[in-house]
Parts: C-alpha cells; structure tokens; sequence
C-alpha cells in the first residue's frame, strides 16, 4: 500500500507518465499531425486550421500538477505575442470533462484553445505524437513543422521571441522595384535558369534591372520566390493612410497587405479591402508590384 501511496504521489509532483514506450517518435523537422479536439461548448479545433501561425501545442491533464504550474508561463507568452501571428492550443488527456473544466477555471486558463477528446491515454494522440508523460509541448511553424519539442519556460520564451521579430522574412510577392526584409539579410536572387542575379546583404534589394519573371530568393539558410512585374503606368492608388475598417484602391486590382514582420495577412482582387480584423499597427499594401503603408487604428 505504501509504495502505491508514493507512486500516485510522484504522478502529482512530478507529471504523468506511460510506463511503455511508443513506436512512433516525432523529431524536430517532422510535420506535426494533424488532429481535432474539442473546445469546453463543442465547437471543433483543428490544428491545420492553424497554417500562417506559430503555435505551442501543450498536452496536459488535470491531476498534472507541473501541468498546472506552467499555466501562468503560459498565459504570459500567450498574452505577449497573441496579436504577432503567435497561438496556444492546450490539449487535455483527461477523461472527464468536469474534472478538465474544473481545472480551467481554477487555473484561469483564459486562451481559447483549450480542447479535449475525453481519451484519456487512449488517444490516438498519445501515439501520433508518441506521449510518454505530460506535461508535453512542441512549437510548430506557420507550414506544420515541428521546430521544438519540451523546451522549458525561459528558451521556450526566447525561441518564440526569434523566429517573431529576428528571423528573417522577405515581402512582398509580387513587385517591381524592390522587395523588402524585416531585418538585414544575407541574399542570393537566382532566374529561372540556376543563375544568380543578383547578391548581397542589406533589408531591400532592387529590382529594377531585372527583366519579369518568376525569380528565387535565398537568404540567411531560408528561400522563396517572387515575381517581378512591370510597374503601371498609372498606378493604382488607395485612401485612407489611417484606416479602421476599410481600404479602398482606385481600381480594381490584385491587392497582397503584410504585416511590418513581411507575414502575408490579405490577399485579393477589388476595389474595397476590409481590414477590420487586423490587430492596431502599421501595414503594407502591395498592388501590381508598388508598396505603400498604412496604419490600422
């Protein structure tokens, strides 16, 4: 009786954990699968629907009390970066849903992520993301990717902080002078033939010698692709600078809106761009290859 009196005891202190390994492992590199819980009022939460994010999957349980002790970290991180491309999805291997809902209002868990499947280790998580104990967490990219599995509270903070405001990023898709980097990058521009073009290290690289065409970018271990276009005669224009729900282009036209990160938040074609759900901040409207900013108020 004594030694299962301190087994259970080692579960709350120390956080659950499977006695018998899984097949399946998951390295930083893979995809993340994908998976669908459900939120305290049924609603579905689906992983894919995340793509265009970094998110921080973290499996926990209720009767986990390191679980619970990263809670407060949690909301921290998520608070900080919520309005920068950044989420949290908890996900509970509890199997009764009181017991789950109970923790989330004791722990104040106030993201809106916060889904279970009432399998308990049963899950078919438990073995696609190859769960041995909880708590569990692994940060994935905008495209899927697993970019880090269990990091503790401070390099979990630090990573999240990088790949927001340092690692680099290049906008817009479609231009015809330049295309630009949030920080200053290290590049190679290569034509459709393998040859490089152009090269160097700056935050924006001109464009006007080169002739349209679909063109690669390689910068800092990372690459991409943008095509150069002829600017317009008449270009197109847009009103208000400062806008609050809606911007309006002269003409109808392909219209690309990025964030001061070069992430894509809109795309298009019209006249009117509604930017209602846009976070407060400064913006840049690509149309036909020519960048303006505005600011969201």
């Amino acid at each position: 009786m004594k030694n299962i009196i301190s087994f259970f005891l080692f579960l709350a202190l120390f956080g659950n954990v499977l006695a018998e390994p899984l097949s399946t492992q998951l390295t930083v590199g893979d995809k993340a699968p994908d998976f669908t819980v459900t939120d305290p009022s049924g609603k579905a939460i689906t992983l894919s629907n995340f793509r265009g994010k970094l998110v921080l999957v973290n499996f926990w349980t209720s009767s986990c009390m390191p679980c619970r002790a990263d809670h407060p970290a949690l909301y921290k991180l998520y608070t900080l970066y919520k309005k920068l491309g950044f989420d949290v999805i908890s996900v509970s291997l509890d199997t009764k849903k009181d017991q789950w809902l109970q923790a989330i209002r004791s722990d104040q868990i106030s993201w809106p992520n916060n889904g279970i499947d009432l399998a308990g280790w049963n899950s078919k998580l438990v073995g696609l993301y190859n769960l041995k104990g909880t708590p569990s967490s692994f940060l994935i990219s905008e495209d899927g990717e697993i970019l880090q599995i269990n990091q503790d509270e401070i390099a979990l903070e630090q990573t999240v902080h990088y790949l927001i405001f340092e690692q680099p990023r290049f906008y817009p898709v479609v231009a015809s002078d330049k295309i630009y980097f949030n920080v200053i990058a290290k590049y190679a521009v290569v034509d459709g033939n393998g040859i490089a073009v152009l090269k160097g290290r700056a935050k924006e690289v001109d464009l006007l010698k080169l002739i349209p065409g679909q063109y690669t970018i390689t910068y800092e271990n990372k690459e991409g692709r943008f095509l150069k276009v002829k600017p317009l005669d008449v270009p197109v224009t847009f009103y208000p600078t400062r806008v609050e729900d809606v911007v309006t282009l002269s003409k109808e036209s392909d219209y690309y809106i990025y964030n001061q990160r070069g992430k894509l938040e809109i795309k298009g074609n019209g006249t009117s761009i509604d930017v209602t759900q846009l976070p407060l901040g400064v913006y840049y409207l690509c149309v036909n290859g020519n960048v303006e900013s505005f600011f969201k108020k």
